[in-house]
């Protein structure tokens, strides 16, 4: 996720978006950048987004390798 605006690869986050928290600035989730986050470091959880929003995560990353997401 990001703060900074994403245009090309980049899911933007509206506040419907999220079925639980609220995000302190307008966000968008990169599908062209993907990172390992050790789980020891999370300090807490600021929300959680939709499934829609998920799906269409996944989708534009694995487009983005290009691997065909079944149906």
């Amino acid at each position: 996720m990001t703060s900074r605006p994403q245009a090309e690869h980049g899911i933007p986050l509206a506040p419907t978006d999220l079925v639980r928290g609220r995000l302190p600035a307008p966000s968008w989730i990169r599908t062209d950048r993907i990172v390992t986050l050790n789980t020891a470091l999370i300090v807490k959880s600021i929300g959680q987004v939709s499934v829609g929003v998920v799906d269409a995560a996944v989708k534009g990353f694995c487009a983005r390798i290009g691997y065909s997401v079944p149906k």
